[in-house]
């Protein structure tokens, strides 16, 4: 614990401390585990789906460093990996209403049927091990596109030059460190 406590200190101005506290532990040697601890403690979830979308997009944003590649590229694997089968799937259904009936249109249909009910299955499973509520499986894609609603609100924030606002401290994001650093170098 004072570990924690000295090192602590040293992520305490950053946006998400814990995540900082634990890089810092592991580049100095230390093993990190994670573990349930559901009968330990409870948390409560934001209060409103506005809130969720700024506290999840501060955290994408955070969690990557603010980091332009990493944001894109987690945007890409959210639409390639979470939507890409629903899209096959409207796709292939238009066109059996538009009147194709080929095997190629008829395969499109079981591959990306057989995708989603894979990714509802793996969501089954970690509602059981997250102990959460299985509505959240039933609501997988309105859940997804808000996930890309936030990755995409996460790289807005790369850009923004006001920084995030977070329990009554502002922490600066890329373009406000830029624009300290092209003052300081005109002065």
């Amino acid at each position: 614990m004072a570990v924690c406590v000295k090192h602590g200190r040293s992520v305490k101005s950053i946006l998400l401390e814990d995540v900082a506290l634990a890089r810092v532990l592991k580049e100095k040697g230390y093993k990190l585990s994670f573990a349930f601890g559901f009968d330990m403690a409870k948390t409560h979830w934001y209060p409103s789906l506005k809130k969720t979308f700024r506290g999840w997009s501060r955290i994408f944003y955070s969690s990557l460093q603010g980091s332009l590649p990493d944001l894109m590229a987690l945007l890409l694997l959210l639409v390639v990996f979470m939507l890409g089968s629903t899209m096959i799937l409207v796709y292939a259904v238009c066109q059996v209403l538009g009147g194709d009936t080929s095997k190629e249109t008829a395969t499109l249909i079981v591959l990306s049927v057989g995708q989603i009910l894979m990714m509802k299955a793996l969501a089954l499973r970690l509602c059981l091990m997250t102990r959460c509520k299985f509505r959240y499986v039933v609501a997988y894609l309105p859940a997804t596109c808000l996930t890309v609603g936030i990755c995409l609100s996460a790289i807005h924030k790369r850009f923004s030059s006001r920084g995030i606002v977070w329990r009554g401290t502002t922490y600066p994001t890329h373009r406000t460190i830029e624009r300290r650093r092209n003052d300081e170098a005109g002065e």
